[in-house]
């Protein structure tokens, strides 16, 4: 019995101490168990944005409560006034962890109110160092996830934005697909025009270094805020891809993304790449140029905006006026246009031409809208 006693001693002494006074503990344990000091920073903020998720927010939420790590991690969900039972999900959640959890619950829908703007206030208002994002209806599916990029990002000092692919969800008809996604569409050569043209990351994978307290103001009209903000970290460091699959993409056709198709995409992301132009006071105009055209090139095709193929030849001849050869809309016409406050995409309805030739004029047309260049500092 004596004997019994002492091994029992023996084996108590062999674990760790869990130790929450140095912000770091010995080994990765549940962030739903950890019981951080108030005093002790979060090392990741991560960031949940949800509206009328009923259905999937409980998937978002325990694959945050599922993460392991050796750092405090805090959960902000922003629940921009639900008109279902989210509200009601997300408060029993915040209940039950509250020193974990932190809630904005809006009255008003702030996205009709001023759009993205309120991802920029909940930037500002994260304490970590790192900061992950994950939509509603999306989940992580990999405890270990935030641990890998921290680790990775922790270990590369240049590192400012770590990522992996995802897997695809879809339900209908009382069935679940999941696709694994491609590694193509996530790891490349991440040039500018490379992350404009080929971006497949998606945001439930992304976690970045907290360098953009103030988002520009622009950002709140974007359709694409994940390219934003990842371009917004563009200067401020490399990207890195881990291999794992560690979170769900939801296709739903509830989430931002599920209207990002035909001329709004046209639009959108015509607006986005002028305001990125602007942004880096053209130091990456041909890059931009040239991913606006191609990314014009493929929506054309795919949305069925026109039976052409989407070849940049045709589509200036789409703007010759018949029989006289004169390229229109003359590029001033637009700038006229836009600087009476018009879309460029209202400003090329009003002028005249087919969709087909909608993004190449968009590219030339933010070409010749040069910004002032900044003398050096």
């Amino acid at each position: 019995m004596a004997c019994e006693e002492v091994l029992t001693v023996s084996k108590v002494s062999t674990e760790p101490p869990t130790d929450y006074t140095h912000g770091l503990l010995a080994i990765e344990t549940s962030i739903a168990d950890q019981a951080w000091p108030e005093d002790v920073t979060p090392v990741v903020s991560v960031l949940c944005f949800t509206f009328n998720h009923e259905r999937y927010i409980r998937d978002a939420l325990e694959g945050f409560l599922a993460q392991t790590t050796r750092f405090r991690v805090e959960i902000i969900v922003h629940d921009d006034a639900s008109t279902d039972s989210t509200t009601t999900i997300v408060r029993q959640y915040q209940q039950r962890y509250p020193s974990l959890i932190k809630t904005i619950t809006q009255t008003q829908n702030q996205y009709s109110l001023r759009g993205y703007a309120f991802v920029g206030d909940m930037i500002s208002a994260a304490k970590g160092r790192y900061i992950a994002l994950c939509d509603g209806d999306d989940y992580w599916t990999d405890p270990l996830k935030l641990q890998r990029q921290v680790d990775l990002m922790d270990a590369d000092a240049g590192c400012v934005l770590s990522f992996h692919p995802c897997s695809f969800r879809a339900e209908e008809s009382g069935l679940t697909l999941i696709t694994p996604q491609d590694m193509k569409y996530v790891q490349y050569d991440y040039t500018a025009e490379n992350v404009l043209e080929r971006w497949g990351i998606p945001t439930a994978a992304m976690v970045f270094r907290n360098v953009l307290p103030i988002l520009p103001p622009w950002f709140a009209k974007v359709a694409s805020g994940d390219i934003a903000i990842a371009m917004l970290l563009y200067e401020r460091g490399t990207f890195r891809c881990l291999e794992e699959r560690m979170s769900v993409y939801r296709l739903t056709g509830l989430g931002a993304s599920s209207s990002h198709h035909g001329e709004f995409m046209l639009q959108s992301r015509g607006y986005l790449y002028a305001k990125l132009n602007e942004h880096f006071n053209g130091r990456y105009e041909d890059q931009i140029s040239r991913a606006l055209l191609r990314v014009a090139e493929y929506h054309v095709a795919r949305d069925g905006l026109s039976s052409a193929s989407g070849d940049p030849r045709e589509a200036m001849n789409a703007t010759r006026k018949e029989g006289t050869g004169q390229i229109i809309p003359n590029l001033r016409e637009i700038e006229v246009e836009v600087d009476r406050g018009k879309t460029v995409l209202e400003a090329v309805k009003k002028i005249g031409v087919t969709e087909q030739a909608y993004y190449w004029i968009v590219a030339k047309w933010l070409r010749r809208r040069r910004p002032q260049r900044r003398p050096p500092a």
